[in-house]
């Protein structure tokens, strides 16, 4: 779907083409705001327990490419920079060194065009500069996927999930007998659904969806089930957009530290469906009567296909203002 550039073998090459090539970048979505500090308290709680360490994307001390950290040379071209539903995945940017955000600072204020996925990642932009730029709100563009895409005849499993709850996420053995079996008293039969690179494989399920898995056929069965109760952000957003009912569970430690720099409980927040946000630990508590409850609730089902429905629209509008930008 795309043109490729020719391989680049460092930043310079990368900087040279977009100068020379291109009339507009894009940067985004999801994690390309995402920064590393050196003094990150998750990090630092981590070194104090001996745990292994999430890996560092980027140090406290070096502005990542997807910044865009530089300008053209030639004053007669003036290549468009924007970002679209960036974000910053809970970045600790209180604790961002001076010398960085000076630096991040001269990068933001050569953007034409700033858009963020999240309230967190527009207090960042806010904190960096100071105040002076203040980012548009733009949904993952994946809430358009259905919109724009079609999923291949070889990547549509062919898979009967329509009385299937699809369950990802470390949850306790006990528990999850416990859910399994209200959800047959309800009509259910329950399966583990593997993110594409790693699976949960529980014996308490009727059925263990093996990998390999592609991202599409991930989509696909997100859209085929009955409901999904797991993780990942994404899981989320596709539940949304294909109008499967969905619970979230937050596994991110920082979202029991500051639940407000979570991007799962934003955009739930943001569709007025809170009541389908949980931590790992909420949901332990949480008997299956009552999460069967709030899973199939028609009117926070109702919020949140508006929402996705609306969400489709807004992305699609952003993008052409975007480009508005190019051929002005």
């Amino acid at each position: 779907y795309y043109n490729e550039s020719p391989v680049f073998y460092d930043e310079n090459e990368v900087k040279e083409f977009c100068i020379e090539e291109l009339d507009a970048i894009i940067v985004g979505s999801d994690a390309v705001f995402r920064l590393n500090p050196r003094y990150d308290p998750i990090n630092i709680a981590k070194a104090i327990l001996r745990r292994k360490q999430a890996p560092a994307f980027f140090s406290s001390e070096r502005v990542s490419p997807y910044w865009l950290p530089w300008q053209s040379k030639n004053e007669n071209k003036k290549v468009i920079k924007a970002s679209v539903a960036a974000s910053s995945m809970g970045t600790y940017f209180y604790f961002l060194s001076p010398k960085l955000l000076k630096d991040l600072r001269i990068c933001l204020a050569d953007f034409d065009f700033i858009s963020v996925r999240d309230r967190w990642t527009e207090k960042m932009i806010k904190f960096i500069s100071k105040g002076k730029i203040h980012p548009i709100f733009c949904p993952d563009p994946a809430f358009s996927l259905t919109a724009n895409f079609q999923i291949p005849a070889d990547e549509n499993p062919d898979i009967d999930l329509s009385d299937t709850i699809l369950v990802s996420g470390n949850f306790r053995s006990k528990w999850l007998e416990k859910f399994v079996a209200q959800a047959h008293r309800s009509g259910f039969s329950v399966a583990s659904l593997p993110n594409p690179h790693n699976d949960f494989s529980y014996p308490e399920v009727d059925i263990n969806i093996p990998l390999p898995l592609s991202p599409l056929e991930w989509f696909s069965l997100l859209g085929k089930a009955s409901a999904y109760v797991g993780i990942r952000f994404h899981a989320l957003v596709l539940c949304m957009v294909q109008h499967t009912p969905v619970i979230n569970v937050d596994s991110h430690l920082r979202s029991r530290i500051i639940r407000s720099s979570s991007k799962m409980y934003d955009l739930c927040q943001r569709a007025g469906i809170q009541d389908r946000y949980y931590t790992l630990k909420k949901i332990h508590s949480t008997s299956p009567v009552q999460l069967l409850d709030v899973l199939f609730d028609a009117q926070s089902l109702n919020r949140a296909n508006s929402y996705a429905d609306f969400a489709n629209k807004q992305f699609s509008d952003l993008i052409d203002n975007v480009l508005n930008l190019v051929l002005d």
